[in-house]
């Protein structure tokens, strides 16, 4: 008989498909992602016919889904969220959206009630391998932050997309939680070992620079400075 696999590419995997195809033919960096939402403007853009800053702005619209992909292969949405920032430096891309909260149940890892006005300012990149929540309440004030380690953040038309590898950290009045190892390791066949490394690696990261320069310190990679707001 026969046997099928299906591959996942994440936007990492992309990119490097991109750096294959340029040494053929000239191939703008972003262009196997943009082909996945729409053939033809990837062409333009390397052509030169487009810009790409502008072209990944239009991709994702105003109200953003959010596809988090889990292994071995299912597709969760969660809550929209409306775009706030975005920002392109000609290398790599970063994105705030917010999200407003149902009232009710827990916030996860955090074990903070959702109450009436709280909110959720997401913040992820091309060039992270995680992404921020940071949850807030109707005043502004920081409730509590949770960082999901994931593949670096691809756009789609009207979406983002990454892979989730499981691990969360999670950090509340100063104090850091990691969650959910036990769930990588559950899924380590199925990402394989250097994604299985990478997640290890990067919640490790994470929980270093939450634990010596909090929240503020872990925002400053995302380029907060440069952003252009909508």
């Amino acid at each position: 008989g026969d046997d099928f696999v299906v591959v996942v590419l994440s936007l990492p995997d992309k990119l490097y498909l991109d750096e294959v195809r340029n040494k053929i033919l000239k191939t703008t960096k972003f262009h196997h992602m943009i082909k996945a939402s729409d053939a033809a403007l990837a062409d333009e853009v390397d052509e030169g016919k487009r810009e790409l800053r502008e072209v990944l702005r239009s991709l994702l619209g105003e109200e953003v889904e959010i596809e988090h992909v889990k292994a071995p292969y299912n597709v969760v949405k969660l809550r929209k969220g409306k775009l706030v920032n975005f920002s392109f430096n000609g290398e790599d891309y970063t994105i705030v959206l917010k999200r407003e909260l149902k009232p009710g149940g827990e916030l996860d890892v955090l074990n903070l009630p959702i109450e009436e006005g709280d909110y959720d300012e997401f913040y992820l990149a091309s060039n992270k391998w995680y992404g921020v929540h940071v949850y807030k309440d109707k005043d502004g004030k920081v409730k509590g932050v949770l960082v999901n380690v994931q593949t670096p953040t691809e756009i789609k038309l009207g979406a983002v997309r990454y892979l989730d590898l499981e691990v969360d950290v999670g950090f509340v009045n100063g104090k850091v939680t990691v969650a959910d190892e036990d769930e990588l390791e559950k899924k380590r066949e199925f990402i394989g070992e250097p994604l299985y490394n990478r997640a290890k690696e990067v919640a490790e990261e994470v929980t270093r620079l939450l634990e010596s320069e909090g929240l503020e310190g872990l925002l400053k990679g995302f380029n907060l400075n440069s952003q252009e707001r909508n």
